[in-house]
């Protein structure tokens, strides 16, 4: 990305571009005169002292100076509106590209390095839109109407003045692109720093219990002092960028001083005149600077918008095909046909074929990464298979509506997923139209109602983040009531009772058993208590499937699955 895409980005602001660059203009314009003003306050009030310059140079200057700030502040104003306009936007597109994502895209990337990007790179580009391009557009202007001062005043003196600007130009050059390499490299510091801290804080109870907290405050040390020793290489460039533009401007001060005092002793310029002109040079010396560290400022935005174009760029959204229809209850069957995924290049499930009638209850069995969550994963699209295909009563799923399938499915993970809000809220995500009635119904068939009616304020409680004022079967036992309340025709349990004491689980067991009645349910769970009664038992090993069968018909086959049972039992239980 370059300076000219940053401009491209801003056009839908136009109408507040306008108003501030027409603002800047006026800033441009009266700092101009003002510089011009001085030689008739020199030559006509304190050389001639004329009294009827004095009031006319007096209004004059009051008019100038009031004129300077009205248009300083709109400028300011507007493009400072445009930067919060901007940024609002930008982050917003950042953060619905992210959210609908595939569940490979967060499997590369860290959370601490995606919040950076939405939350710190945008900032920085605020920033650099508020602030820094108003001062590169307001001070360019001001520029241009200085050295047509100093040009109108006297050009040869302006030739020598600006002798030294191409030498000048160069060594920028090259601090942008230093400065920008080293910008980008710092933001990545940052989002290093703030994986570590996102992953400490919300696991600070395995830190604490291993007494892991030196070691941790180690690695964030770590990453810290990088991150200073990348800002000291960031502040070298720029720091010595100001002293280097000083020294030219005091080279540039003493070649016009030696000359402009040869061309007053001449008597080819006036004293007012030199002073003018002295004065338009002098008030260079800020849009210079300014323009200077402008640059800097760009560049690191320039480095920020890159880290965010990269998201951006990076597309592995599920769309809905073209053409793609509604999709209707479930009434008939569930097939796997030959399906077979891969993570980028590493086979998950080989030739995976099965059929599930609707109403069947099937637990998927295995060995840790056999395939089980990555197969239940592909039926509501979150990831979508390699090869083969999955139907839905004859209907692929790349030929339905992502939400018209969605819509059927309740999902309760082992890693319970609740949110920094009320109770109810957490039952009703996913459902926002349901009632109260509806909520405390569901809540009384997770067998949830009795410990949030003891809570504070009930069902209006708020949980904290990710549930943390509960114990981890009161989670899942919301995360339950919220598949619950969805009324899916197809529920997905992922070790969804593994944290439940056994008086609890026996309860969701019969809540389970009356809910999955007539509903296509999909278990996946280490307990064989938990699966006994299943329809139908898929016992998957390297993403295969070993064998297909009833609990009694697996016993009795003397494969995988009993070797499973006899090792959680120690005996068979027939």
């Amino acid at each position: 990305m370059n300076l000219r895409t940053a401009f491209e980005l801003l056009k839908p602001y136009r109408r507040q571009w306008l108003i501030a660059i027409g603002s800047m203009l006026g800033v441009a314009f009266f700092t101009a005169q003002l510089t011009l003003l001085v030689k008739q306050i020199l030559d006509d009030i304190l050389i001639q002292t004329k009294p009827e310059a004095l009031l006319r140079v007096s209004i004059l200057l009051l008019l100038f100076y009031v004129g300077k700030g009205i248009f300083s502040f709109f400028s300011s104003y507007f493009m400072t509106a445009v930067g919060l306009e901007f940024v609002r936007n930008l982050r917003n597109k950042l953060y619905n590209h992210i959210i609908y994502q595939s569940l490979s895209f967060f499997s590369d990337r860290r959370t601490g390095e995606l919040s950076t990007r939405v939350i710190s790179d945008t900032e920085r580009i605020q920033d650099a839109i508020s602030r820094t391009i108003s001062d590169l557009v307001k001070e360019g202007f001001t520029l241009v109407g200085l050295l047509f001062v100093i040009f109108y005043l006297d050009w040869k003196l302006a030739l020598i003045s600006l002798l030294l600007f191409p030498v000048v130009v160069y060594p920028i050059t090259r601090f942008s692109a230093r400065l920008r390499t080293l910008s980008r490299k710092a933001q990545e510091r940052i989002g290093k720093l703030s994986q570590i801290l996102f992953e400490t804080i919300t696991s600070s109870r395995i830190v604490q219990a291993y007494q892991m907290e030196k070691n941790e405050a180690a690695k964030f040390q770590h990453e810290s002092e990088k991150l200073l020793q990348q800002g000291l290489r960031s502040s070298r460039v720029v720091s010595f960028s100001s002293p280097f533009m000083e020294v030219l401007s005091g080279v540039a001060a003493v070649l016009v001083m030696w000359y402009g005092s040869r061309q007053i002793q001449a008597g080819l310029l006036t004293a007012g005149d030199f002073t003018a002109f002295l004065t338009a040079l002098f008030f260079m010396y800020t849009p210079v600077k300014k323009l200077s560290k402008a640059n800097q400022s760009i560049q690191q935005a320039l480095a920020s918008y890159t880290r965010i174009d990269e998201v951006l760029q990076h597309d592995s959204r599920i769309l809905d095909f073209a053409g793609a229809r509604s999709l209707s209850r479930l009434s008939q069957q569930i097939e796997f046909q030959s399906v077979s995924f891969r993570y980028e290049e590493i086979p998950v499930l080989h030739e995976i074929s099965i059929e599930i009638r609707a109403g069947e209850v099937v637990a998927l069995v295995g060995p840790s990464g056999a395939g089980k969550t990555t197969l239940v994963n592909l039926i509501p699209r979150l990831y979508d298979v390699t090869e083969g295909r999955i139907l839905i009563d004859g209907n692929d799923l790349r030929e339905v509506t992502l939400s018209s399938l969605r819509a059927q499915i309740g999902l309760v993970t082992q890693e319970t997923v609740l949110f920094d809000d009320t109770v109810a809220a957490n039952i009703a995500y996913g459902t926002p139209n349901a009632g109260a009635a509806q909520i405390e119904e569901a809540a009384h068939s997770s067998y949830a109602h009795d410990f949030i009616t003891r809570m504070p304020e009930g069902y209006h409680t708020k949980i904290g983040e990710r549930g943390h004022r509960l114990s981890g079967g009161q989670r899942q036992r919301l995360a339950l009531a919220r598949a619950i309340l969805r009324n899916p025709a197809i529920l997905i349990l992922d070790e969804a009772t593994s944290e439940l004491d056994a008086e609890s689980e026996i309860a969701i067991q019969k809540a389970l058993a009356e809910f999955t009645l007539h509903r296509t349910t999909f278990i996946i769970a280490h307990r064989f208590s938990t699966i006994r009664k299943a329809d139908k038992i898929i016992v998957l090993e390297k993403g295969r499937i070993q064998e297909i069968g009833t609990h009694e018909d697996l016993l009795d086959s003397k494969g995988l699955y009993r070797k499973f049972h006899e090792l959680q039992y120690g005996i068979l239980d027939i």
